[in-house]
């Protein structure tokens, strides 16, 4: 039982930790794209 907890909790901590790049990546990439629609607004807006 113990054992298989060793084993699990690598994985889990893992994904959990890839799950967290993901969501870092896709939030820096929205706001971004959020960025660049403000200053191209603003821009054709001079």
């Amino acid at each position: 039982c113990i054992s298989w907890l060793c084993t699990r909790l690598p994985s889990r901590t893992q994904f959990r930790d890839t799950m967290y790049k993901q969501a870092r990546l896709s939030l820096l990439k929205l706001s971004n794209n959020y960025a660049d629609a403000l200053s191209y607004k603003n821009g054709s807006d001079h």
